[in-house]
């Protein structure tokens, strides 16, 4: 869809495997909780990406992926974190993955809100294109989940 290339494309399911790994050195209350995270929570959460980054930056064979886990909730808008990069500054593998991680969150049940449908799903992506998401990335999800079929997906 993209037209990445083949290694781009290895490396960048290693990345998206890897993505929230800064979570490990989270409470794991906090990741669980079924509500609304206190503000000091919201803190500790935030700062999975920076955490995840230094834990990968410390292993050569998987420090390609420190840049991308720590740019994986910039958004679009430059309103994201933790460096508030926009646009082109976003590296296209975190833009590829914060859309897809977006998308699979709404698609499956959580303790923290609910379930929706994937037509749903997509009409929220669309509504955040250009500010939360980089509106390609956004298309191109839509593109591909709309041909997979459901037996297949994950």
């Amino acid at each position: 869809m993209l037209g990445l290339p083949s290694k781009t494309m290895r490396r960048l399911r290693v990345m998206a495997l890897l993505h929230d790994i800064g979570k490990i050195s989270l409470p794991v209350a906090i990741i669980r909780k079924p509500a609304s995270l206190s503000s000091h929570e919201r803190e500790l959460i935030m700062r999975h990406p920076e955490l995840g980054a230094k834990i990968l930056e410390q292993w050569p064979d998987f420090a390609f992926c420190a840049p991308i886990v720590l740019a994986h909730h910039e958004r679009f808008d430059g309103k994201g974190y933790p460096n508030h990069l926009k646009a082109d500054q976003i590296p296209l593998e975190a833009s590829i993955i914060s859309v897809a991680e977006a998308y699979d969150d709404m698609i499956s049940p959580r303790p923290y809100h609910k379930q929706i449908s994937p037509s749903e799903a997509f009409v929220e992506l669309k509504v955040n294109a250009e500010t939360q998401f980089n509106p390609n990335m956004v298309t191109a999800l839509i593109k591909v989940e709309s041909k997979t079929p459901v037996h297949n997906k994950w």
